[in-house]
């Protein structure tokens, strides 16, 4: 007797259907076909209206582009190009980025990291570098994460800082066998920080952990990125103390920041009330200043702004503005920068959660929830964390005589990948964000009625609005 074959087609034809539906559809057999028009059956009524709204948008966004950079869109290096769909009428360029969406959100199983920490010197060619810098009973870390192109940044960071600081260096596969070469610089840099006697700065190290690792091709090529999620959540459990300052290796703080949080022990009880009692998170706000993308400076040759009063003045006559506020208004708007800057303002003041709000804030570690580890690369790694938060019921505050400020580097690879044309990484990450936030919506639906006291998420609109743009939404 042979073996029935199943009638519902494999996950991998799924896969083949999202990525190249109609000539994968030729290849399933009868059984698979009346399986799939079932669950077509069910699925159509639910988004025939979206795909007609969207093809309308896309339709009103492509208005004026030119024929050329159409094609492009949706030209994914793993995926089919639309042109091999032109000859027929019922494919359009939003119906089959609604599809890749819709594979990346309920089919693909996005690969967590598993990172290590190297610890000895002798095995692995490197290990922590610790501070020999005793450890006051009441202090808050900043925490960050960055590759080793960004060491400087760390260098000018621990120089301001005069507090704990955690930083953790990612060595990816193209750079495994130059980690001892990179620990000696790591090591010097240390020295020079511990010379200040100012920061006490802790450094880790850490790789991918490969050992037993089976990925797809598709799945391979966004283990290749950057795990930027991961490197967050380890670097926090690195921290010793109750409170850290969340914050990216390409932000400095402003001079004085640590001191004015914890310079009395009655500012840092009330943080420490606020942060663990109240469930709140306070804003750092973040600013930048207004270059040429031709023109970048590089860290040593920008003048940060050295109090609250020259980012006024900066901000008055142009030279500076919120950090991406002109190309990303809802990530740092909410923060409320004419509040912020209004001479009244003296007292840390509430500020009402939009989405896709990414900001730099001062929280208690053992609260908040962790970065989800499943966004790699740019895109949403920050903003996740923010709805999760909000979702969750913290409260956000905005800590007024405070900034940090954005230090101009040339555009990360991560950021070539997500912001060219060719959009696997913005397809997949659309996809993890809307499967993020059911979870979360589920899990806080099941939560416990005492945890749940949780405004409605608001929606932040874009300026800009292109399909992809509306399909993020």
């Amino acid at each position: 007797m042979g073996v029935q074959r199943s009638i519902y087609p494999s996950k991998r034809k799924l896969q083949k259907l999202a990525l190249d539906p109609f000539h994968a559809y030729e290849e399933t057999t009868g059984g698979e076909k009346r399986s799939l028009g079932l669950c077509g059956v069910l699925l159509v009524a639910q988004v025939l209206a979206l795909i007609m709204i969207c093809q309308a948008l896309a339709a009103s966004s492509f208005r004026g582009r030119g024929d050329s950079q159409d094609p492009q869109l949706l030209s994914l290096k793993k995926l089919k190009d639309v042109n091999n769909y032109a000859h027929d009428p019922r494919v359009t360029q939003t119906y089959l980025l609604l599809m890749r969406v819709w594979f990346f959100e309920h089919v693909y199983e996005h690969p967590r990291p598993k990172l290590i920490a190297l610890e000895s010197l002798e095995i692995d060619g490197a290990a922590p570098i610790l501070s020999n810098i005793p450890q006051r009973p009441k202090d808050i870390t900043l925490v960050t994460q960055t590759s080793p192109d960004r060491l400087t940044v760390v260098e000018k960071t621990a120089a301001t800082w005069t507090g704990e600081l955690v930083a953790v260096i990612y060595i990816d596969r193209s750079v495994r066998n130059e980690t001892y070469h990179l620990y000696r610089r790591v090591w010097d840099l240390h020295t020079r920080i511990e010379a200040l006697g100012l920061c006490r700065l802790n450094i880790y190290f850490a790789v991918d952990d490969e050992d037993g690792l089976q990925l797809d091709d598709f799945q391979g090529s966004a283990y290749e990125l950057y795990p930027v999620n991961a490197l967050r959540n380890l670097a926090i459990d690195k921290t010793n103390t109750e409170l850290v300052l969340l914050l990216d290796a390409d932000f400095l703080p402003s001079p004085g920041l640590h001191e004015s949080l914890t310079g009395s022990d009655e500012m840092y009880e009330e943080i420490h009330r606020r942060t663990t009692e109240q469930r709140q998170l306070l804003v750092v706000p973040a600013f930048e200043a207004i270059q040429n993308s031709d023109s970048r400076s590089e860290a040593t040759e920008l003048e940060i702004p050295k109090n609250k009063l020259e980012v006024l003045q900066g901000w008055r006559d142009g030279s500076i503005d919120c950090f991406h506020c002109s190309r990303c208004p809802c990530c740092h708007k909410p923060t409320d920068h004419i509040r912020y800057f209004d001479s009244a303002t003296k007292s840390l003041y509430r500020i009402i959660y939009r989405e896709s709000f990414e900001p730099y804030f001062v929280a208690a570690k053992a609260v908040i929830p962790k970065y989800d580890d499943r966004f790699r690369g740019y895109g949403k790694n920050k903003q996740q964390h923010a709805y999760h938060c909000t979702s969750l019921g913290f409260d956000w505050w905005v800590l007024p005589k405070t900034f940090v400020f954005a230090i101009p580097h040339p555009p990360s690879e991560a950021w070539k990948i997500w912001d060219r044309q060719e959009t696997l990484q913005r397809v997949r990450v659309m996809g993890l964000y809307k499967r993020f936030k059911k979870e979360v919506q589920q899990a806080t639906l099941t939560a416990p009625l005492a945890s749940r006291h949780v405004e409605p998420v608001r929606q932040c609109h874009m300026r800009k609005n292109t399909s992809l743009r509306v399909l993020e939404k």
